[in-house]
């Protein structure tokens, strides 16, 4: 079968699986997304021969292939997909889902995959806050799991713990009850939830409305006093806690930016090489009694002269003296988030490795970086990659499709570079967007419109551009840029599912927020109001960082300038539309 092929699944479906919850999420698939309703499960392999002539789909184990390995193969008559473990085989079954499409009915390319992971941990990192459990479920369920990432660590110490009310900061403190939704959704996705309790430094969360001040290290609410028991009954409290909500078989422990602490203890010679040694060990002890895994961050291990960008060792021989007093099982978390100009060389990492340590690279949000960061963890024996997310300590949807969009849209570029080992292939950087904002396919398909004539409302030039970007059709009068208080757009009287807006800001603000508001008037007298911001529905016009917007539609031959194209559907399309005017 050419690979330019298309296989027709009519319907009904039938699927024959080794595993049932694998079947399952398929039939899952077909009936939400594609809206196939004829689909039958069996639960053994059956003899093909015996069944009808359609076509069919086998889903089994078997693969001589490495770890979470999988092959696919379809051809005239079948898709078989074997996995050589059972993560193997869900990955197989989610390439499948991403290579369906619709063509007068449910189809699928011809190919012949053999595939599997450069890095076997691979994982993303995410903040909570009080509502944030469907977000992160929908992240799950929309971009982790189809991405096949394998690891979530929750940065979890802002949470209602039981054991401490007193600490419950009401925006910040996530129901007990949403993480561990959240956590089976996690497992239940192939995803192992891993909690991140803050410890001995950036411990914040222990001192909310000047709580437990007594124990604060010199004063100072970023550490607490390690010399103190009541600073270990509390950490352990949430500790277990967050054991038995995650069901966690590996706990981060934090400590990073644990810095000199002689001012802190005055009169002695403790500094951060015996202070963090001695408080890892405390941790690691009560993990280890409980037969959990422990994580931490890397930078109290190496100095910056052994390291890409962070290192925090006070001196060589301090980091040397830590990697050697350390347990060899604990999981190292090297975390770099500089942009691709700063060294793209990770020397730390061997250093770790060849100590004995599992490590893992922490990457942010630039996806050079993130290439050559995986691509040296697979070189020196890392073991995988940390996609992190710092957007402020509450995550939302509207954080999501918010201003620092940007990290969120790192997911994917640190979910391809684990898989492939840092390969060059960029990321559209719309894929996120794809993927989170999925529509059953009903919703999806194509639609004729037409363009609206914005002849002689602009002061500006820009050449060459053509009629229809990205699949959408526009009309470009040779002065398009604006500057006015208010532009009004009149509409032809014809219906209105929605309007595609292709435009830039010429600058992007120093901060986020409200910059313009689009007002639709009804012919009914009725109105909306659309918030223009930054990041979401407009972006600069030298930007091509990752935004909510939509398909960045046309660079300019010489690469400076961009244009975002932001498409606003029409909550009333069975009104008719007056007027657009906006308001800057």
């Amino acid at each position: 079968m050419k690979d330019s092929e298309l296989l027709r699944l009519k319907e009904p479906v039938w699927i024959a699986s080794e595993q049932p919850e694998l079947s399952d999420d398929l039939v899952q698939e077909l009936k939400i997304w594609w809206e196939v309703e004829g689909v039958r499960v069996s639960g053994k392999e059956l003899d093909f021969s015996l069944w009808y002539s359609g076509p069919q789909i086998l889903l089994t184990l078997g693969a001589d292939l490495p770890p979470e390995g999988y092959s696919l193969e379809v051809n005239s008559e079948r898709v078989v997909v074997k996995g050589a473990d059972a993560a193997g085989l869900s990955h197989g079954v989610t390439t499948l889902k991403q290579l369906l499409s619709w063509d007068d009915g449910l189809v699928v390319r011809g190919v012949v995959v053999e595939d599997w992971p450069s890095l076997a941990w691979r994982g993303v990192h995410l903040h909570t806050g009080a509502g944030a459990g469907p977000t992160q479920r929908k992240l799950i369920e929309r971009v982790l799991a189809p991405m096949k990432l394998n690891k979530l660590v929750i940065e979890a110490q802002y949470a209602k713990w039981e054991s401490h009310p007193e600490l419950w900061v009401p925006e910040l403190a996530i129901p007990l009850s949403e993480l561990k939704l959240t956590a089976e959704s996690a497992r239940a996705h192939g995803l192992e939830p891993i909690p991140l309790i803050q410890t001995l430094s950036h411990v914040q969360w222990m001192f909310v409305y000047n709580r437990n001040s007594e124990l604060k290290a010199g004063g100072l609410d970023y550490l607490f006093d390690p010399t103190r028991q009541e600073s270990w009954d509390i950490v352990f409290d949430l500790y277990a806690e967050a054991v038995e909500v995650f069901q966690a078989r590996t706990v981060h422990i934090g400590h990073d930016e644990v810095r000199s602490l002689r001012s802190i203890f005055p009169g002695t010679e403790q500094h951060v090489t015996q202070v963090v040694e001695e408080s890892v060990l405390r941790c690691y002890s009560w993990l280890k009694e409980r037969d959990i895994k422990t994580m931490m961050w890397h930078d109290t291990m190496v100095h910056r002269s052994e390291s890409a960008q962070v290192g925090l060792a006070p001196f060589p021989e301090d980091g040397a003296k830590l990697r050697e007093a350390l347990p060899k099982d604990i999981l190292v978390a090297d975390w770099q988030y500089g942009p691709g100009s700063f060294n793209l060389e990770f020397p730390e990492v061997s250093l770790l490795v060849e100590a004995g340590f599992p490590t893992v690279g922490a990457v942010w949000d630039d996806p050079e970086r993130t290439r050559a960061f995986a691509a040296q963890l697979v070189e020196q024996g890392g073991s995988g990659l940390l996609q992190t997310t710092w957007p402020g300590r509450v995550l939302s949807d509207p954080v999501v499709e918010g201003f620092e969009h940007h990290q969120f849209a790192g997911i994917v570029d640190a979910a391809q570079a684990a898989w492939t080992g840092g390969s060059d292939a960029k990321i559209p950087a719309e894929s996120f967007r794809r993927l989170w904002d999925r529509q059953p396919r009903s919703e999806t398909q194509s639609r004729k419109g037409y363009a609206l004539d914005l002849s002689g409302l602009g002061e500006s030039w820009v050449p060459d551009l053509p009629a229809e970007l990205n699949g959408a059709e526009f009309a470009f009068a040779p002065a398009i840029g604006v500057r006015r208080d208010d532009l009004e757009l009149a509409v032809p009287d014809r219906p209105l599912e929605g309007l595609a807006f292709l435009w830039y800001t010429e600058s992007a603000p120093e901060s986020p927020g409200e910059l313009a508001q689009l007002e639709v008037e009804y012919r009914t007298g009725e109105s909306e109001k659309v918030p223009i911001r930054y990041g979401k529905e407009v972006s600069s016009r030298d930007s091509t960082r990752p935004a909510y917007i939509g398909p960045l539609a046309w660079t300019s031959t010489d690469g400076k300038t961009h244009l975002w194209r932001w498409f606003w559907k029409n909550p009333r399309p069975d009104l008719t539309v007056e007027s657009f005017t906006l308001k800057q």
